[in-house]
């Protein structure tokens, strides 16, 4: 099965995907992790231990709330079409 972890941060680190992960790709899991970056210092796609991770980098420090809104509905918009994708 394919579970899709979305978050709103950079997943770098997030203490809940390394535990959770690892318990879902030892039992045959397909896993896509999808974060926010909002300050563009992650890269945008990397494997770690058997995982995908795709990270939407849209700039939008917490201070900025009519922008950070946009992007969130940006990223949400880009994460479903990541996990339908594949």
């Amino acid at each position: 099965m394919k579970v899709v972890m979305v978050r709103s941060n950079s997943i770098d680190p997030d203490v809940r995907l390394e535990k959770e992960a690892p318990i879902l790709f030892d039992n045959s899991h397909d896993i896509l992790q999808s974060g926010w970056d909002r300050f563009g210092d992650c890269p945008s796609h990397e494997q770690k231990n058997g995982n995908s991770i795709r990270r939407i980098q849209c700039k939008a420090p917490p201070e900025y709330f009519v922008r950070d809104n946009y992007c969130a509905m940006d990223w949400c918009n880009r994460t479903h079409f990541e996990a339908l994708k594949n």
